[in-house]
């Protein structure tokens, strides 16, 4: 893809995972031009969902090797998207030295995903889609999942991507109040 100029730089506006924007200043300016642009200018974007059933040492030892390898070329990886990494995020962060930012989904443990990650990563919470989904929206327990994250991500540099709302039966609105309301608890 790099020789034939088929790349293009995931720095800004394209999303090189999914619900985060690719903005960041330690990789080269977006060219302007394809067939300039390296792997090595580009975030990666890599999961391991299909291996939350196994043990972490297992993990570590049969697919983080070949994940770490594919990751290897590019400038900045992003890890995640639903499985839960605290119990295998000190594996993930010796073997892959470019990771910048990590998905930190409702099956991870908030509070050890915060102590791990500290200043060193992009805390990119999902907050729970099935509360703002469907008929009637679940405010309360809306409030206690940004509630959690602000207090577990406090000492963090903090994302929230809100994906996987799959209806919302019509009520556009309710987006606009979750936004309210996450700014409120978040003291914006």
């Amino acid at each position: 893809m790099e020789k034939e100029g088929l790349l293009y730089q995931n720095t800004d506006t394209w999303m090189p995972c999914p619900g985060s924007y690719g903005f960041v200043s330690d990789l080269a300016e977006p060219s302007a031009s394809c067939a300039d642009i390296r792997l090595s200018d580009c975030w990666c974007w890599v999961e391991s969902q299909e291996t939350a059933p196994i043990s972490p040492a297992m993990f570590s030892d049969f697919f983080l090797p070949h994940i770490a390898e594919v990751v290897r070329p590019f400038g900045l990886a992003y890890w995640g998207c639903c499985e839960g990494l605290h119990d295998r995020f000190p594996f993930i962060e010796k073997a892959i030295p470019n990771l910048r930012a990590v998905s930190v989904s409702g099956w991870s443990n908030l509070s050890r995903m915060s102590e791990m990650l500290g200043k060193r990563y992009v805390y990119s919470r999902k907050p729970t889609p099935a509360y703002i989904s469907g008929e009637h929206p679940d405010w309360e327990l809306l409030k206690k999942d940004v509630r959690e994250t602000v207090v577990a991500a406090k000492n963090c540099n903090l994302e929230l991507c809100f994906r996987d709302i799959y209806t919302i039966n019509g009520d556009r609105p309710r987006l606009a109040q979750w936004v309210a309301m996450t700014r409120a608890l978040m003291n914006c």
